[in-house]
């Protein structure tokens, strides 16, 4: 992985952790190349320790409205491992989880730190094609937002 991608992905966590009361989930040591297949095994045991820390926080008086989990990659699996667990454990469903949209494994997590740092929010519009975009075909289309800032419905 070159370095300047892997400052650029870990600078999405600053940013994140810079917004407020943040926590992150370092699980290094069990996703460890080159052994793809038991890092992944490994995303459901991290996926009950993040569900162990957030049935502590909403324990703790923290709403659950405001847990927000965002993961990349096998991170994303994780994410919906804690999610389901604590669903079933406690009943108490997490309101969100976000896994940046694969438009390129390098560049998820940097589009995704993007909309973290510039409030201007990244707009997708729903297109047959980008020959339709370009000529204004699509512009009463559905839409969506990428990003932290995405409303939730």
């Amino acid at each position: 992985m070159p370095s300047d991608f892997k400052l650029s992905f870990y600078d999405s966590f600053k940013l994140i952790c810079a917004k407020g009361d943040d926590n992150s989930v370092d699980w290094a040591a069990l996703s460890s190349i080159p052994c793809y297949a038991t890092a992944y095994l490994n995303t459901w045991h991290v996926g009950q320790c993040v569900a162990v820390l957030a049935a502590s926080l909403i324990y703790s008086g923290v709403h659950p409205d405001l847990i927000h989990v965002i993961g990349f990659s096998l991170g994303a699996h994780i994410a919906g491992f804690s999610g389901a667990h604590i669903n079933r454990t406690i009943g108490i469903p997490f309101r969100r989880i976000t896994d940046p949209p694969l438009c390129s494994h390098i560049l998820a997590g940097i589009y995704f730190s993007e909309t973290i740092r510039n409030l201007t929010r990244f707009v997708g519009v729903e297109c047959n094609n980008r020959q339709s975009f370009i000529l204004g075909h699509c512009n009463k289309n559905r839409k969506a937002i990428m990003g932290e800032y995405t409303e939730l419905r």
